[in-house]
């Protein structure tokens, strides 16, 4: 009975979590005739494609967050090694130091960012969000937290065989924290995607921010449902990709456990 119960509470949250895509779709393919009554079609989507200005927003959007990921995760995982692999004070103090970046809201370095941002000519170009992101806590952070789970023992043996970091890094940390990796890249990816005050302050060129700051002035009200469909759908995209890595790399494990067994 208790199971049941929970099935259908979990069932309940899962639809419920569900209906703001429901309707979002539903609303994206609703126009309105002269008389004011709902016709379905595909009009909103025509009229977003036809938008040059989305499209270059668009492009944007996608500069700034690919150019985050690709540096922010190999930058992440060697402060993730530098933390692990530190002596025990040097790692409390760069874990305090992380911990504190982490927890500070960007309001509180506005306004040095941006004067930095300025003297170092990085101001409104998608540098200066790239390379924002690159040095981001959370990536450090989480992949210190990845890299703990590797057994002592497996270094233990792996320092017998070889010396090389890119060995190590190749051969033991990167199989062992590869789904872990995943969920990271999936985060930092919605978290550059959707960002709003990065691009207000160092990008004030219209031409050049990304969708989430240029989206309501871009579509009027009769295209916007279609726009946020097919702003969202990179996240829809890569979050199926990795769930279903993730699931087919969990059933292998359990697969080998079993042939062990």
């Amino acid at each position: 009975m208790t199971k049941k119960i929970s099935t259908l509470v979990l069932t309940m949250v899962g639809l419920l979590t569900l209906l703001p895509i429901v309707m979002l779709l539903w609303q994206s393919i609703q126009t309105f005739d002269e008389n004011f009554m709902p016709v379905l079609g595909i009009t909103q989507y025509t009229e977003t494609i036809a938008n040059p200005w989305y499209w270059n927003n668009y492009k944007n959007s996608l500069i700034l967050t690919i150019g985050s990921l690709v540096f922010a995760m190999p930058i992440g995982i060697l402060a993730g090694m530098l933390i692990a692999f530190s002596r025990r004070k040097s790692q409390n103090r760069l874990m305090v130091l992380y911990f504190i970046a982490l927890m500070m809201p960007f309001q509180v370095i506005m306004l040095p960012l941006f004067q930095l941002a300025v003297q170092a000519k990085f101001h409104d170009t998608h540098a200066s969000i790239i390379l924002l992101n690159t040095f981001a806590p959370l990536s450090a952070l989480v992949c210190w937290a990845l890299i703990r789970q590797i057994d002592d023992e497996q270094w233990d043996a792996v320092l017998l065989e070889t010396n090389s970091s890119f060995v190590i890094i190749t051969k033991i940390i990167l199989p062992q924290i590869a789904p872990g990796l995943m969920a990271l890249a999936l985060l930092l990816w919605s978290e550059a995607w959707n960002m709003v005050e990065q691009p207000l302050i160092l990008l004030p060129s219209k031409e050049l921010q990304p969708l989430s700051i240029y989206y309501n002035d871009i579509l009027s009200n009769a295209s916007g449902y279609a726009g946020a469909v097919l702003y969202a759908l990179p996240v829809i995209v890569i979050y199926a990709i990795f769930a279903v890595y993730l699931r087919t790399q969990s059933a292998l494990k359990h697969k080998k456990e079993d042939v062990r067994l």
